[in-house]
């Protein structure tokens, strides 16, 4: 029951956000509005695909379309972030930033350990979420360090929300087993869908610059 609670609250809450961003689209006709439109779109019905699957076959997706929608979702979301980033950006390193593919590989690795998981899937997963973490971080320090007010700081600080409530629910998901609203993994999950509500105002920020 959690697990469809839990579900369903994404796909009501995502198909609300992609009804919004959909009528900002057509009106103001800007790439960053379609860019979140395909971020929204994707995940909210590889989730629902997702829900379905389990309530008529009573298991887990023999098949890999869920997960593919929603690393299609993240790499929407790494266009995104490089159409609004400052051209200032391009010139700076941050050495720190080589961190954050050991962390995501190295998480990738734990997670097949400890519930033998699909190789593959770690392995894009691991990619795709360290470009995402990279990108945001890359911004968010940028935007820090130049003291000035750039609108697109919102948006790096909502994707490296995103990103943490996604690695902290699925840490749970390999320790807690138990489907109810006590395994904080539905409480993480559904901090995920809160924290894809953000990605809205980032985006009218930077958008009415």
């Amino acid at each position: 029951m959690a697990d469809i609670v839990d579900n369903l609250f994404q796909v009501c809450i995502l198909s609300i956000c992609t009804g919004i961003v959909t009528v900002k689209a057509l009106r103001s006709k800007k790439r960053e509005w379609m860019l979140l439109f395909m971020c929204y779109s994707l995940y909210m019905f590889s989730t629902l695909f997702y829900l379905l699957y389990k309530a008529y076959y009573i298991g887990e997706p023999s098949t890999h379309t869920s997960e593919i929608g929603w690393y299609v979702s993240y790499t929407s979301l790494v266009l995104l972030m490089n159409n609004v980033r400052d051209k200032g950006m391009d010139k700076v390193r941050y050495k720190v930033l080589w961190l954050i593919p050991v962390f995501t590989f190295g998480m990738g690795a734990f997670f097949v350990y400890i519930s033998e998981g699909d190789y593959l899937s770690n392995i894009v997963a691991a990619v795709l979420m360290a470009v995402l973490i990279i990108n945001a971080l890359k911004g968010a320090i940028y935007c820090g360090r130049e003291k000035k007010n750039y609108p697109e700081k919102m948006l790096y600080r909502s994707v490296l929300i995103f990103c943490t409530m996604e690695y902290l629910s699925w840490i749970a998901s390999c320790i807690w087993f138990n489907a109810d609203f006590t395994n904080p993994y539905y409480w993480f999950d559904m901090l995920i869908t809160l924290s894809f509500v953000l990605f809205i105002p980032s985006v009218e920020r930077v958008v009415e610059r």
